[in-house]
């Protein structure tokens, strides 16, 4: 593992990443930066859900008028009209060696990241969200059944999207000079580290939203 990596997941609280050679610390958005991040999602959401609805329609004699309906609609939606999410929230993550050993194996994460509850139950979370582990998998190496939990669909896309990392990390550290393509090579080349960083920003965050 990098040395840029271990200083993201090594300490407790915020600390310093380098990304693109920059150094970048995670930090609170301010209520104008976590309203981009949600606009980001909408913008999103409105796109793959337009994209969905013209797959579905696309044989019909009316099509284009059904698309032009519904387009109209959507255009009006904002966060409040997005779904809730079931989630892998990390606090009802149950460790056993087994799952530990898998995580560390998965993310070729050292020893101190994985024997500390709190950073290896997000890294399993995040790692169940985007299907890295999936059910089977949880219940083999832990015995027990996965527990999920609903959640606002922008706190969801945020820390459990490519996308939604993306953008929460580009809004705390913009001021340092990163770029979002930046942001996204790091999370190609450092999964583990960016999934922490995003966790990072969010928790932060999280008296802003009102959640915390």
């Amino acid at each position: 593992m990098s040395e840029d990596v271990a200083r993201a997941v090594g300490a407790e609280g915020t600390t310093a990443v380098l990304i693109a050679g920059k150094e970048c610390t995670p930090r609170p958005l301010s209520i104008r930066e976590l309203t981009q991040v949600q606009r980001k999602c909408v913008e999103m959401y409105k796109e793959n859900y337009l994209k969905d609805f013209a797959a579905g329609v696309k044989f019909l004699d009316n099509s284009q008028e059904l698309m032009i309906a519904e387009a109209r609609t959507v255009a009006r939606w904002d966060v409040s009209d997005l779904p809730t999410k079931s989630v892998y929230e990390p606090s009802l993550i149950d460790l056993t060696d087994k799952l530990r050993e898998h995580v560390q194996h998965l993310f070729r994460a050292d020893d101190d990241i994985v024997q500390n509850d709190m950073r290896c139950r997000r890294l399993v979370a995040g790692a169940l969200d985007r299907e890295m582990i999936s059910p089977d998998d949880y219940k083999r190496l832990t015995g027990q059944r996965v527990r999920m939990m609903k959640v606002p669909y922008d706190a969801w896309w945020t820390t459990g999207t490519v996308e939604g990392m993306v953008e929460i990390s580009y809004q705390a550290f913009k001021q340092s000079g990163v770029t979002r393509e930046d942001i996204y090579n790091e999370m190609v080349e450092n999964q583990t580290k960016m999934t922490e960083v995003s966790r990072q920003v969010e928790n932060l965050s999280q008296p802003s939203l009102g959640n915390g």
